[in-house]
């Protein structure tokens, strides 16, 4: 059998051999692979953000509880005085009563009398009891006002973190997306990368059998 395959081949002949080849990534798996190492963490600064906008967040609704003495920082800081001018308008309308109550009483000849006395001391008592009143009333509207804009200021600060909390969530949603997205580009260049070498590896393998079909020529014709 020797002898018949050295006869028909002839000395030294080898048979018919052709290198093998491997098609290389394609431009599409080349383009997935760059995304891939380059879009590695990057969400980490949406979530790096996000989360110190949901601290704000958590921090200011801590803060935004309503604190008893928060009012004080909204009172009028005008109030003592316009109580101060109301209380001596006051008093000088008493003082004109008590001029009027004396000149009454000279008409009617009983200047000086315990009459005169117990009147003008009615009109003292009013008037100081008038000046109370309209004291603690300015004071007692001052607060309620003061007190409302409190309340006022510590809801809106409320909203505001609850804002900014959900703002925070939001801008870490978007970076948990952008990944999300970059992950699907890379499927996709994989995907259409994986035609371009599958196509190259064919026409590798088709030229690798076309050249071994010419080198088996010779053999043919003997």
């Amino acid at each position: 059998i020797f002898k018949s395959a050295q006869a028909l081949t002839g000395e030294g002949t080898q048979m018919p051999f052709a290198e093998q080849k491997l098609a290389g990534l394609s431009e599409g798996q080349q383009a997935a692979i760059a995304n891939a190492l380059s879009g590695v963490g990057s969400f980490q600064p949406f979530l790096q953000q996000g989360s110190a906008a949901v601290g704000q967040g958590i921090a200011g609704a801590q803060a935004a509880s309503f604190d008893p003495t928060s009012y004080q920082q909204f009172m009028d800081p005008f109030m003592e005085d316009v109580i101060a001018r109301t209380q001596q308008d006051i008093a000088e309308k008493g003082a004109q009563q008590q001029l009027q109550a004396r000149a009454n009483a000279a008409g009617q000849g009983a200047f000086g009398g315990s009459r005169q006395a117990i009147l003008q001391g009615q009109i003292a008592a009013d008037t100081m009891d008038q000046q109370a009143r309209t004291g603690a009333q300015l004071r007692s509207a001052g607060f309620q006002q003061a007190q409302n804009l409190a309340q006022q200021a510590a809801q809106q600060q409320l909203r505001q973190a609850q804002l900014t909390g959900q703002l925070g969530v939001s801008q870490a949603g978007l970076g948990q997306l952008g990944q999300q997205m970059g992950v699907q580009d890379i499927n996709t260049l994989l995907g259409i990368g994986g035609l371009q070498q599958q196509q190259g590896q064919k026409e590798l393998d088709i030229a690798r059998a076309n050249q071994l079909a010419e080198q088996a020529l010779p053999f043919q014709q003997v």
